[in-house]
């Protein structure tokens, strides 16, 4: 199968180097949910994205974007953010996964009436996905 010109999206379950370089291998890119199959991964991804976050992301070149939507009697905010370099990540961890070129998060809040949840998803990608609204388009069609 070619996937030339593709973006394939896996939830965390397939998150593993294999299927990344079976991807690559194949022409196509990747945004790979990360959670803790992936543990060492994982936990670099969300402290990076809390620091990153806690600081303002001073000092670190970030993309963003913001959508809303309301529908159903509820206002559903989504926020994205890709980080493009990833030199910060041990070597070994980041030499692991091919082509790994970027680290993205993407937090859900959803406001019904008094009631307010959110929820962040941490996702890794290759270097074929080079924009916020390629990732957040791609982690959404998923």
């Amino acid at each position: 199968m070619v996937l030339k010109g593709c973006i394939v999206t896996i939830d965390a379950l397939g998150c593993q180097t294999a299927i990344a370089k079976k991807i690559v291998d194949r022409g196509g890119d990747y945004v790979l949910a990360v959670k803790d199959n992936q543990k060492n991964l994982s936990q670099a991804v969300v402290e990076f994205f809390d620091t990153a976050e806690a600081f303002d992301y001073h000092n670190v070149v970030v993309q963003k974007s913001v959508s809303v939507e309301k529908n159903h009697g509820r206002i559903e905010t989504r926020r994205a953010a890709l980080v493009s370099d990833v030199s910060w990540m041990d070597k070994p961890m980041r030499e692991h996964w091919q082509k790994l070129a970027a680290v993205g998060m993407i937090e859900f809040v959803q406001e019904m009436k008094d009631k307010v949840s959110v929820e962040r998803r941490y996702f890794i990608m290759s270097a074929g996905v080079k924009t916020v609204a390629q990732f957040a388009r791609a982690a959404r069609a998923h």
